[in-house]
């Protein structure tokens, strides 16, 4: 059968994408926080009161969140799994969870 689970090598997850682009979001969102200008309430981590540099003026800090975002976007787009191997780990599951009800239902 066309696009069946034996035309695509086994399905593996790769969840060291989803953390390598989680890991880069959360420090990118940390340096721009550090780099920006607001300093409403700064938190305390660790007994470090983490304070605003003021190094990027207004209206150039909304561009830097923009630009970045739209890295982030685009990587994460470019990084998802092909549609054939999306198919085949949905074919995995729906066959799986048969057998599984089949079996509860004997």
């Amino acid at each position: 059968m066309p696009g069946g689970a034996g035309d695509v090598p086994a399905v593996r997850a790769t969840p060291s994408v989803g953390i390598a682009a989680g890991a880069a979001w959360l420090a990118g969102l940390l340096a721009l926080s550090w780099l920006g200008r607001y300093n409403g309430s700064p938190p305390t981590v660790f007994g470090v009161t983490l304070l605003a540099t003021n190094h990027l003026p207004n209206w150039w800090d909304l561009a830097a969140i923009a630009a970045f975002s739209l890295v982030i976007y685009y990587w994460a787009v470019h990084s998802t799994l092909p549609h054939q191997r999306v198919s085949a780990a949905v074919e995995q599951v729906e066959t799986e969870a048969s057998v599984e009800l089949e079996k509860s239902l004997v």
